[in-house]
């Protein structure tokens, strides 16, 4: 596949000097109380489908300001750190409610990453921003993240993410460059009856590229498996699920059991122009 590479007449910003870290992304998992245990699900669910330690991946449990790191969050942490990398951040703005909440978070999160940049800390520049309402599709879903994510940064991009048509904008499931954080002051405040990817559209989209491999159908409910399975030849992860319905399929069809690799092998993509 070929992108559109951006044009070279464009000034290079200093914290965008690297960009890219160590190959890899971090995983940044933002919750709050009230979606907990939705949230330490997915959790696991990430650290299950893979058959070994990946060092190339961060998980990060971001919580909300007035959320403590609670006996279950503690175990999930626990349990992941056997396949990633793993670290636990707490945002430090006070914003709750819809969509205030979401938005402090998002930016909360987003400026520990950036303090800890001059220091090496994240290692990694590329921060997948997810939260309890997303899951894979594929049991190789960082693989072809990380690979389209890498494509887009060649290409002049700093952002990956699913484009929606109305109010075009990129949805907030969403790659993001962390030197782009940092440049972009602009988005660092959002009003707190907006939410943070609509009303910062034109600054994303300007530094976007528009993936087809994340889908976001908001509020979706009550997924079947003959649905959700022509959907994973296409796409890598799937967010804005308002049930489990999603999940449960991935927990039985994208593990492992008794230690063998879930065999799960997509048809090849259709060729929708062919007669």
């Amino acid at each position: 596949m070929t992108l559109p590479i951006k044009g070279l007449d464009q000034p290079a910003q200093g914290s965008g000097m690297v960009p890219m870290g160590p190959q890899g992304m971090t995983i940044a998992l933002q919750y709050f109380s009230g979606d907990e245990h939705r949230a330490m699900r997915l959790a696991r669910l990430l650290c299950s489908i893979e058959p070994k330690r990946r060092d190339d991946i961060t998980l990060a449990f971001c919580r909300r300001f007035d959320t403590p790191m609670t006996p279950l969050a503690w175990e999930t942490f626990l349990y992941c750190g056997r396949k990633f990398g793993v670290c636990q951040i707490q945002s430090e703005r006070r914003g709750v409610g819809h969509p205030c909440g979401a938005n402090e978070l998002w930016a909360g999160t987003m400026e520990k990453f950036a303090e800890g940049w001059p220091a090496g800390i994240p290692r990694r520049s590329a921060v997948f921003l997810i939260e309890h309402d997303g899951c894979p599709l594929r049991a190789d879903w960082i693989s072809m993240l990380l690979a389209e994510h890498a494509r887009s940064v060649a290409a002049g991009y700093s952002i990956t993410g699913p484009y929606m048509g109305f109010l075009p904008h990129i949805n907030g499931t969403l790659i993001m460059q962390v030197p782009w954080w940092i440049d972009h002051p602009s988005v660092h405040q959002t009003p707190p009856e907006e939410g943070w990817d609509i009303y910062h559209r034109e600054t994303i989209l300007a530094d976007a590229y528009r993936t087809k491999l994340i889908l976001n159908l908001h509020g979706s409910r009550k997924w079947k498996r003959d649905q959700l399975v022509p959907i994973a030849w296409e796409y890598a992860w799937m967010t804005s699920a308002k049930d489990d319905s999603v999940i449960t399929w991935a927990e039985k069809s994208l593990v492992a059991k008794r230690g063998k690799r879930a065999v799960w092998k997509p048809l090849p993509r259709l060729d929708v122009t062919a007669t």
